[in-house]
């Protein structure tokens, strides 16, 4: 289907700041500043006292031992203050970049004034999970580090200890700012920090696989990201996020290892990887638009399986203006993908969760008396014209996959005109990994479903294929400059479980319509609109290339 973007912790002594990071030090010893005196590197605050702009103030402490402080002029543990994320492809503005780019890790603990708490309910624990640093046997899940919050300098104006009995929470107010200088305010958890003076952040490689998030409160207009930093110095990187649609009302969900993605739309590309977690980081995105935030962490519990599917929120196609209107989870994405609304709109909400990605069409106005279709909803794994999800494997040879099971479940739209169809991609190497378009490459649909009687491009071929216990007509024909060839189902697939999708791949071949050695870029699945309505809904769509 063709794409719209065609047409184109805190602890007690470490806050990270976006410069001038406050230097102090849980340490009691000779030269140490009085209560309310001026402090620096060489003369640290008492514990429990912070040096804030080379002043020290009394906080109360952090719940943990020993407090990590940073040295004056240093970023705390995990990384420094950020710089700015970077424009988006297409001009729309790319938001503050999460991790170190967001901000670093503050260091663990802080005084040891607190009870140890052991709430299931992370966000309740006072700002340490692990309670003694020194003992692995009362981390939960092998979890250990501080709660913290971390900014821009100016954002927030939150309390320096973020967490209190309620939870952990952070307030202020975003500005426009095309350099992202501004680039917000979050809180993060470490996840296996060493505690002490200095902390050492080390890999969680724990039994925990997702976290389940509660959020209270407003964004202020501004997207959140949700990201897992990975690695313990996160200066000038970025970490792989999940983002979220701006907050109103708060959110719940859950948000696992694999649901964060690397951004591939910045330009130039960021310094992001994938690999292990070291902290969790919760940010609102600042620098694109001005609105005043107060948003409350209320629930933190791990889980070592994810279960279910978590609303990312509502997309709206706007054409032309590719970053608004698709979210990225994981290896998929999940667009609206609206080529042409002269004629109606539409929204959709996108979900992910459990290795899988969906969506379900709130509101579709689109109409048109053409045959091609003026919307695709769906959901991306791999390449999507000149944009491209981590994660994959993908380009990869088509003489070297041997297998592509998928699993999908939908409810296609009540009315309208539509189908429910894969759409596969495979393009010549020379195309590289990743293409503008596909001039010269070959695109493979398989429609499971269709309504209102569209039929595919081209020609009827009078030839068949059955897979999955069904039976597919085969169309051939071009669109623009490649080819298609469409498998069109006699009947209707309601949908599979770990079906192997090569054999019309293959099939293609065979009809001489693409050669061993391309490349497989992309595999989707959604619904092709001519006309629409509300309803229709890609339950849940998981696919692999081994």
């Amino acid at each position: 289907m063709k794409s719209a973007s065609r047409v184109l912790a805190t602890a007690a002594c470490a806050v990270a700041l976006y410069t001038g990071f406050l230097g102090c030090s849980s340490k009691a010893d000779d030269g140490v500043t009085p209560p309310g005196g001026a402090c620096s590197s060489a003369a640290p605050c008492p514990q429990g006292q912070l040096c804030s702009n080379g002043q020290c103030v009394v906080v109360s402490g952090a719940a943990g031992s020993s407090g990590a402080g940073a040295t004056a002029g240093s970023p705390a543990s995990g990384g420094g203050a950020g710089v700015a994320g970077t424009p988006a492809t297409g001009g729309g503005g790319g938001g503050a970049g999460t991790g170190g780019m967001s901000g670093g890790s503050a260091g663990s603990g802080g005084g040891s004034d607190k009870p140890c708490l052991t709430d299931p309910n992370l966000a309740l624990d006072g700002g340490w999970i692990g309670c003694d640093p020194a003992l692995t046997t009362d981390n939960p899940m092998g979890l250990q580090g501080s709660l913290y919050m971390y900014h821009d300098g100016s954002t927030c104006t939150s309390p320096v200890e973020a967490c209190g009995a309620a939870g952990c929470c952070i307030k202020g107010a975003t500005v426009v700012d095309s350099t992202f200088a501004k680039w917000g305010c979050g809180l993060g958890f470490e996840l296996n920090s060493s505690g002490g003076d200095p902390a050492v952040k080390s890999v969680y490689a724990g039994p925990v696989k997702c976290f389940d998030i509660k959020l209270t409160g407003s964004s202020g207009g501004n997207p959140v990201r949700i990201s897992y930093t990975q690695s313990s110095m996160m200066d000038g990187k970025v970490a792989p996020f999940l983002e979220l649609t701006p907050l109103t009302a708060g959110w719940a969900g859950t948000v696992c290892f694999n649901d964060v993605t690397c951004p591939t739309e910045w330009m130039p590309p960021p310094d992001c990887m994938l690999g292990g977690p070291f902290d969790l980081q919760i940010q609102v995105v600042g620098g694109n638009a001005a609105g005043a935030f107060d948003l409350c962490l209320t629930e933190l519990f791990p889980k070592e399986m994810a279960g279910g599917q978590t609303n990312l929120g509502q997309v709206c196609g706007i054409v032309g203006e590719n970053e608004k209107e698709h979210l990225t989870a994981g290896p998929y994405r999940i667009q609206n993908n609206v080529l042409d609304a002269s004629n109606g709109s539409q929204c959709i909400t996108a979900k992910s969760g459990g290795g899988a990605a969906g969506l379900t069409i709130d509101s579709s106005s689109l109409n048109t008396g053409g045959n091609s279709p003026v919307a695709y909803p769906s959901v991306v794994y791999g390449w999507h014209f000149g944009q491209v999800t981590t994660g994959t494997g993908l380009p990869k040879a088509l003489s070297a996959v041997t297998t592509a099971p998928s699993t999908v479940s939908y409810t296609s739209p009540p009315g309208g005109k539509f189908n429910a169809a894969y759409d596969i991609w495979a393009m010549p190497s020379s195309a590289g990994a990743n293409p503008a378009t596909p001039s010269g490459g070959l695109e493979v649909m398989i429609w499971l479903d269709r309504g209102g009687n569209p039929n595919p491009i081209g020609t009827n071929s009078n030839q068949t294929l059955s897979a999955g216990g069904h039976t597919f007509q085969i169309w051939t024909g071009t669109n623009t400059d490649w080819q298609v060839v469409t498998f069109l189902s006699n009947d209707k697939v309601s949908g599979w479980t770990g079906q192997d999708l090569m054999p019309f791949v293959q099939k293609a071949i065979d009809l001489g319509k693409a050669q061993p050695d391309w490349n497989l870029h992309s595999i989707q699945f959604g619904f092709e609109i001519w006309n629409g309505t509300a309803g229709g809904a890609v339950t849940s769509f998981s696919q692999s290339v081994p």
